[in-house]
């Protein structure tokens, strides 16, 4: 039996985590489809917390609970969350910019230490997220987005 082998690296899932609360949908879709593109060029299966929320849009800013829409009750948001991260075999948690702890994302990273993920973090010096749990829980910190999403292409791509 005659098999090619494959020279490309297997895909990698990875689930991308940023604070949403506070923010416009437009603003968080825009976000995740520029970063999916991106590690979707990289090898990587993305796995992002806003898709099938689409009747979102138009709306206010986002919020953090209290929604009677079935895939966005309170419930529905942490359980899908939670499998999402279970899921993955990387999470990457963008947390530059906050202006506000994000409880939603930091509750990804503590799924992400448990369950034993590849846990990347860009956060820069004093983010309001600096705190010893969040810390403890990445395996990657890193200062600047850029620099993060340079070391996820090169680990999507298996690069040396």
């Amino acid at each position: 039996m005659n098999r090619e082998l494959s020279t490309s690296p297997p895909e990698l899932k990875i689930y991308c985590a940023r604070p949403i609360t506070g923010c416009t949908y437009s603003e968080v879709v825009e976000y995740y489809r520029s970063i999916s593109k991106r590690l979707s060029n990289a090898h990587y299966r993305v796995l992002l917390p806003m898709v099938a929320k689409g009747y979102l849009e138009g709306g206010d800013v986002l919020k953090g609970c209290g929604y009677s829409i079935p895939a966005c009750t309170d419930r529905a948001i942490k359980k899908r969350d939670r499998w999402m991260v279970g899921t993955c075999d990387v999470l990457f948690a963008n947390l530059i910019g906050s202006n506000r702890v994000s409880i939603g994302t930091t509750m990804e990273l503590a799924w992400g230490d448990e369950l034993r993920k590849h846990v990347v973090v860009a956060t820069e010096p004093g983010n309001v997220h600096q705190h010893a749990f969040i810390t403890e829980c990445a395996d990657i910190i890193l200062e600047d987005e850029e620099s993060a999403l340079q070391y996820l292409e090169t680990l999507g791509l298996g690069n040396l």
